[in-house]
């Protein structure tokens, strides 16, 4: 199985040069559920859905605006829903012959540490009432993997007097551990040619997936995570958005 996350940058910078190698970048993915960040309205995330042959489209808007959260899976969908109103998160169910998950998608709010600790929390609370089976929060945390938000999922703190029990693991820094290597970062302001020019801010790998301890089950076998959208079109110069997609595959 292979789940991936992409924040898709809703910006009118070039744009109709962008959608195509979007789309592109999606099609290449070729996961069988992908979660989308910064989906400029329902109508884009409709349309990416079906050019790139994702039968299932789940979106939901944040409130008072078209730009939305998407989830589209190749997989059957038992049940979806938005937590929008409490905190930046959609989730959807999927149930096969043998397994059954869920997939969490977020994304944090960038201009607040303090509504960001928040809203992880309500998210980590409302994945109690996820039914039975593995749990995946995929998103853009729009924080560094050395932040409260993250040491808060991996059970070394707490936030606003919570403590996310089971803790979550983070696939790339796992991957990364069998590699010997670090993990790379999504956000590049040194090679993506859309951050280009911005000499101060350091890149970070702010786009995640993260899995629940399974404990009792057994975790499922990682058998490689890896960044994909940093291709850079040679007639528009451009990469297809700010971010870079992170793509999980496990057995």
């Amino acid at each position: 199985m292979k789940i991936a996350t992409y924040n898709i940058w809703n910006n009118e910078t070039n744009l109709l040069v962008r959608k195509p190698h979007i789309l592109r970048e999606i099609m290449e993915c070729d996961a069988d559920v992908i979660a989308l960040q910064e989906v400029r309205d329902k109508i884009l995330a409709q349309e990416l859905a079906r050019n790139a042959n994702y039968p299932t489209c789940y979106c939901q808007c944040f409130p008072d605006e078209e730009e939305c959260l998407c989830i589209m899976s190749r997989l059957p969908v038992a049940a979806s829903g938005s937590w929008m109103e409490e905190c930046n998160a959609i989730y959807a169910v999927f149930q096969t012959e043998e397994k059954r998950f869920s997939i969490i998608n977020a994304h944090l709010p960038w201009d607040s540490a303090a509504e960001r600790e928040k809203q992880i929390v309500a998210i980590i609370l409302r994945a109690e009432q996820l039914p039975e089976g593995n749990i995946y929060l995929l998103g853009d945390f729009n924080c560094s993997p050395t932040s409260d938000v993250q040491r808060f999922l991996m059970g070394e703190c707490l936030l606003n007097h919570q403590e996310a029990k089971p803790r979550w693991y983070d696939l790339a820094v796992s991957f990364a551990e069998r590699k010997e290597m670090q993990p790379y970062a999504t956000l590049d302001f040194r090679k993506n040619p859309n951050l280009k020019g911005n000499s101060i801010e350091n890149s970070e790998r702010f786009d995640r997936i993260l899995i629940r301890n399974p404990y009792p089950r057994k975790f499922p076998e990682l058998i490689r995570v890896t960044l994909f959208g940093q291709y850079m079109d040679e007639e528009s110069g451009l990469c297809a958005s700010d971010h870079y997609g992170v793509l999980a595959e496990l057995k």
